[in-house]
């Protein structure tokens, strides 16, 4: 075989590697980026007055457009612990709620690796700091 024919062939298999390679790299940054399904443990905590910490569970799916579906549970003492829909959207990593069909809740925060640090505002625009873990 001809050393120049020899040559182009290998040049030509280490691009196809390298390249592939690329591919994979940039299609596990993806998945990274867009975490699918995910549940949290959550609590809000009132700026004013003396109430309560509320707690409760929510799961979210992450659609590859940034959509965003789920459900949370108010798991405070006392509470009925039923399941309320949520809905919203992420885009880069902010990440806006609406929970329950009226609304009841509206949550904007910051989504990583360890969950969702940002405010909750309730039907009555009381602001909250919201933390959602990893459950």
């Amino acid at each position: 075989m001809n050393t120049r024919v020899a040559k182009f062939l290998t040049f030509m298999t280490i691009l196809t590697i390298a390249t592939m390679a690329t591919l994979a790299a940039a299609h596990s940054s993806q998945a990274a980026a867009d975490p699918g399904s995910r549940h949290f443990t959550t609590t809000m905590i009132a700026h004013l007055g003396d109430q309560p910490a509320r707690t409760g569970d929510l799961t979210i799916t992450i659609a590859p457009d940034g959509g965003v579906s789920g459900t949370y549970r108010n798991t405070t003492a006392g509470a009925d612990g039923k399941s309320q829909s949520v809905t919203g959207g992420l885009q880069g990593n902010t990440i806006q709620l609406t929970v329950g069909q009226n609304a009841d809740w509206k949550i904007v925060g910051t989504l990583d690796q360890n969950g969702i640090v940002g405010s909750a505002y309730d039907g009555s625009r009381h602001e909250y700091d919201f933390i959602a873990s990893n459950a």
